[in-house]
């Protein structure tokens, strides 16, 4: 699945302050797998001001 397209979905998490990390985040392939096959794949995210 080199080169597979997806969707990188960011979620925020209510904390009472900003000790805690609180954006996690979850990618979900356009095209799911066949059961049972393996998935190998690398994310790389870049974050501009």
């Amino acid at each position: 699945m080199i080169g597979a397209k997806g969707k990188s979905n960011w979620s925020e998490i209510p904390t009472n302050d900003e000790t805690n990390d609180n954006i996690v985040t979850y990618w979900t392939p356009d095209q799911l797998p066949e059961p049972g096959k393996e998935m190998n794949f690398q994310i790389h995210h870049h974050f501009q001001p």
